[in-house]
């Protein structure tokens, strides 16, 4: 599935990390929009979207997502309007779904945000989290959340 129709299959409710991350923008139709979203997110918008999701895990979204120290997010909190990179875009937008999906799936944010730090047995004991900072980690948590969803693992 490309990354336009996960955009706007995981925009579900406007309160979702998803809805927060776009802070008004329109959901992603295509390609070049895809593109053009990413290029234009900024510190804010990601920290907009880790509250959304669970604010007392705010900086460990945050770090997860940059892929950086705590003490890196907290000097970086000092410059919210600064734009991320093109790859950092890149792994907020693709963590944005997942904690949207994750919502939609689990039931609530809260317990979503639990599933997305810890452990998963069908991660080969990893976090989702973690396997998000590349696409292909990314390929495999979406198939975990599929297979959840439909019942084919618990």
């Amino acid at each position: 599935m490309s990354s336009s129709r996960q955009a706007q299959q995981f925009c579900s409710d406007s309160s979702s990390p998803l809805e927060a991350l776009l802070n008004g923008r329109e959901a992603a139709s295509g390609s070049y929009s895809v593109y053009k979203l990413v290029e234009s997110l900024t510190f804010d918008d990601l920290a907009r979207m880790a509250r959304a999701a669970d604010e007392s895990r705010e900086s460990q979204m945050v770090a997860a997502v940059l892929g950086v120290s705590p003490s890196t997010v907290r000097r970086r909190f000092k410059h919210p309007g600064k734009l991320l990179n093109p790859d950092q875009g890149g792994r907020a937008l693709r963590f944005s779904q997942v904690l949207t999906k994750a919502q939609d799936i689990l039931g609530d944010r809260l317990t979503a945000s639990r599933w997305f730090f810890e452990p998963a047995i069908g991660l080969g004991g990893e976090a989702p989290a973690r396997l998000l900072l590349n696409p292909f980690g990314y390929e495999l948590v979406v198939d975990l959340m599929t297979r959840i969803e439909y019942g084919v693992y618990h």
